[in-house]
């Protein structure tokens, strides 16, 4: 194996290997928001949750994925409605009677959510690095996992995920202009 290749992958194995949930000097991280999606739990960094709504419905968009479940408009700002239930497990789609609206620097999007399970403090001592690598191949988004298999979202990693992310050429495609300037 050629040495570029090796370095690439060394530090492709640190990147996954580190730990997206930030621990204070103390050990204690910043509290997470727990939200169950069918038999999943799922963590929202509390500085990242910035509200929970009831889910009433969203507006469909034609030909999406069956895990973008649509639009909603929150106060004037339209959400796009996300379901990491079906995003993470093809034919499978969370109930939804909540929505947690969730802010990064992308920008806000709302994600569904059976129930609100609770608040709660995450140590260093809680998170489960072994399990981590298998999570984050399995479901996008997830920056660590807890030992209590509660799976830490990073929200950044998340937002800026290849499926999530329009391009500014597919958004010029759809508007029927070519992208070029004359």
């Amino acid at each position: 194996m050629s040495a570029p290749f090796s370095r690439l992958l060394e530090a492709r194995a640190r990147a996954l290997a580190t730990v997206s949930v930030k621990v204070s000097e103390d050990g204690t991280a910043a509290a997470i928001v727990v939200a169950a999606l069918g038999a999943d739990r799922i963590g929202i960094p509390l500085t990242a949750a910035r509200e929970v709504i009831p889910f009433a419905g969203a507006a469909s968009i034609p030909a999406a994925p069956a895990w973008f479940r649509g639009i909603v408009q929150l106060r004037g700002e339209l959400l796009s409605v996300l379901d990491l239930q079906a995003w993470w497990r093809p034919g499978q789609s969370c109930r939804g009677k909540h929505l947690v609206v969730v802010e990064g620097k992308a920008g806000p999007i709302a994600l569904l959510a059976d129930a609100i399970v609770e608040v709660r403090d995450v140590t260093s001592r809680d998170l489960a690095d072994a399990l981590a690598d298998d999570a984050l191949q399995a479901r996008p988004g997830v920056g660590s996992v807890t030992r209590d298999l509660i799976f830490v979202l990073d929200i950044e990693r998340m937002l800026s995920h290849s499926a999530l992310v329009i391009h500014q050429t597919s958004a010029l495609l759809l508007s029927g202009e070519s992208g070029e300037h004359e």
